[in-house]
């Protein structure tokens, strides 16, 4: 079954198809990832199409708050941006910290 994690794989390989932005504009980046990821989860629950991670946002945020203690007021993403020193740090962070999150879930292989 397809995921989210599926789509963010796209996204990692060629950000600047899904996200718009170029890679000096991470900040940006970021915040269409946010986008992206809320109407991905959005549009999920809308039409009815089974997806394991119908909460991704806070799912992901409640992780990083137990893993790091971080404040996750403003969601995960937010959350990598405050915790890192700049935009493109953050963009750096996000991928392996989505990635280990993943690994924690146990997920069955396809």
């Amino acid at each position: 079954m397809a995921s989210i994690f599926d789509m963010l794989r796209l996204v990692e390989k060629s950000p600047e198809i899904y996200l718009t932005y170029l890679e000096e504009e991470r900040g940006l980046q970021l915040r269409s990832l946010m986008v992206l990821i809320t109407g991905y989860t959005e549009a999920v629950r809308a039409h009815g199409i089974k997806e394991p991670f119908i909460d991704f946002n806070g799912e992901f945020a409640r992780y990083l708050r137990t893993r790091f203690g971080w404040s996750t007021s403003g969601g995960a993403i937010g959350a990598i941006i405050g915790e890192s020193p700049t935009a493109d740090a953050a963009w750096e962070r996000f991928w392996p910290l989505l990635w280990e999150y993943e690994k924690s879930l146990n997920l069955p292989a396809d």
